[in-house]
């Protein structure tokens, strides 16, 4: 450093290169203590920026973090400018394919007629198919997610998923687990799940995704907002109620600090809370909320907006569930219509509104209005969902129920089967679920007036219940009772009333004197009686029998 540099010049062998005086020595010696260049050393560029710097530290420090951040700003601008010129170039390309290739294949001047949306995705999915864009995988990722979620929007579920779940596979492999657009596609995913009813796999894709969204995207991102709120609508559905609640109360006050009250993905969140505060049982509180969001709804959105109908088929439902069948019926023609128009008449949310409308006529013993109803949702479930979907099987079992009560037994007993046989091919052997479709199908026989072909369905049905549930519970009583009831019809009295009498005060006990199984049930006993020749026995049962609050089937 400096003190060996002024030594050396001090000591070296040319005098006219040495100090000429003790002074200067002095000198070079101050200059080095003050922080100044030294005589003995050679001015370099380096050598007088360190003693400038030495000098004048925090004004050296404060430039050089200025030239730190220019730099990293530099590098992140072109780093941000590579990605910009990427999202824009797949923007272009996905554009080249959705719209310009797209729409002039669709042209209606070439097809000769109107096209529909259906078939314009389908023309989409088919030119994806034959070109791949193999040489873009990203672009035709992004292609098979717009499809995939264009094709669920319309409720083509089945269509969907194959598009979605490439979707996933393809930015999975690309990009990672943590990318944006694999997460918004593994959401997607979930959601395709949850329609198709495979529940524990899109909780499970939510899980992952949701966690994943909260430490890269953060709580207040659209995309994690989304999410979450699907997620929790999965949760109500699975029974889930407090941790459903959670989610949507953190939805909503994310929206309302962002957006406000009237925002419609508060109002969104405002509604899907009420169904699981309903859920939860808190049935008054859920019709404030219902009450206050559909008013909101009606000043703040369009007519007919989807959120709007959605709140209407919820508050009609509610109210359903509350016996306020008068006031539940013109809340729910007019989501349905609105629904028809907006959504399309095989459209989930459609065909949810009709299935529940169905069951209002059902409840009135309308069975005319039921069984028009629940044949137009059966027709679009068969055409959107995979054969033997359970909510095909279900609504194929209402409209048997509601056949039955009008007389039309043969074509009840066809459907009845269809179910047995599907259930069948789905459960494994001996599994008690099973007993329900075989109760259904076994009394739907004993009214056709063919008790003996009831009778081994029926036995089982009740063998399989008692192994499963033990003699005290109310779904074996039901088998019981059911039983009891064909073999009656079979003149084997004695049989029939020990089953009947047994079951009768576990299934006041367990569902309650004025619902329709504890009628029900003494109905039975009446008609036992009857058939018997015990006026008296029948009478007693007869008397005081209390009305049920609505019709129920069979189990």
């Amino acid at each position: 450093g400096d003190i060996d540099a002024i030594v050396a010049r001090a000591l070296r062998r040319d005098k006219t290169e040495r100090y000429q005086s003790a002074a200067e020595v002095a000198a070079d010696l101050r200059r080095h203590l003050n922080g100044y260049p030294v005589h003995a050393r050679p001015a370099g560029t380096a050598y007088l920026f360190s003693k400038f710097a030495i000098r004048n530290k925090p004004l050296v420090a404060g430039v050089l973090v200025m030239i730190v951040a220019a730099a990293s700003a530099l590098v992140a601008s072109r780093i941000s400018l590579t990605r910009s010129q990427r999202a824009e170039a797949k923007a272009e390309a996905i554009n080249d394919f959705l719209v310009e290739d797209l729409l002039t294949s669709t042209n209606p001047e070439r097809l000769g007629k109107e096209v529909t949306v259906r078939e314009a995705l389908d023309k989409a999915a088919e030119k994806l198919e034959e070109d791949g864009l193999e040489d873009q995988p990203e672009v035709g990722a992004a292609v098979h997610l717009a499809i995939g979620k264009s094709y669920r929007s319309l409720g083509l579920i089945k269509v969907a998923e194959p598009h979605v779940s490439t979707a996933v596979d393809t930015y999975l492999q690309l990009l990672g687990s943590r990318a944006r657009e694999t997460l918004e596609a593994r959401s997607e995913l979930a959601l395709i799940r949850r329609y198709q009813d495979k529940d524990v796999e899109a909780e499970s894709l939510y899980r992952d995704t949701l966690e994943i969204q909260l430490r890269v995207l953060g709580e207040a991102d659209d995309d994690t907002l989304d999410t979450m709120h699907n997620f929790a609508n999965l949760l109500k559905r699975q029974g889930k109620q407090s941790e459903a609640e959670e989610l949507l109360e953190r939805v909503l006050a994310v929206h309302r600090n962002r957006l406000g009250a009237e925002d419609k993905k508060a109002l969104l969140a405002m509604s899907d809370l009420a169904g699981v505060i309903r859920a939860d049982e808190r049935v008054e509180e859920a019709e404030q909320l219902y009450r206050e969001v559909l008013a909101t709804e009606r000043l703040t959105l369009k007519p007919n907006h989807p959120y709007t109908l959605s709140t209407l088929n919820n508050l009609a439902s509610l109210l359903q569930l509350r016996g306020e069948l008068d006031e539940a019926e013109p809340l729910y023609r007019e989501a349905l219509d609105g629904l028809r128009l907006v959504e399309g008449p095989t459209h989930p949310h459609t065909l949810s509104t009709l299935n529940n409308l169905a069951t209002l006529h059902q409840n009135q013993q309308s069975w005319p209005k039921a069984e028009l109803l629940y044949r137009e949702a059966l027709t679009g479930l068969r055409h959107t969902l995979v054969a033997n979907h359970p909510r095909t099987l279900q609504t194929i079992t209402s409209l048997a129920v509601v056949l039955q009560k009008q007389g039309e037994f043969a074509e009840a007993e066809a459907l009845h089967r269809e179910v047995f046989e599907s259930w069948r091919a789905i459960l494994p052997e001996g599994d008690p679920k099973l007993a329900s479709h075989m109760i259904r199908l076994g009394m739907c026989l004993v009214e056709a007036g063919d008790p003996s072909q009831a009778e081994p369905l029926l036995r089982r049905s009740h063998a399989m219940r008692r192994a499963a549930f033990g003699e005290s519970d109310w779904l074996t009583a039901n088998a019981a009772n059911a039983l009891g009831a064909c073999l009656a019809e079979l003149g084997a009295f004695h049989e029939a009333e020990a089953l009947l009498l047994a079951s009768h005060p576990i299934l006041v006990r367990e569902k309650g004197a004025h619902t329709m199984h504890a009628l029900r049930a003494r109905q039975r006993l009446v008609r036992l009686y009857e058939a018997w020749n015990k006026p008296k026995e029948a009478a007693r049962w007869r008397r005081d029998a209390p009305s049920a609050r609505r019709p129920t089937p069979e189990d």
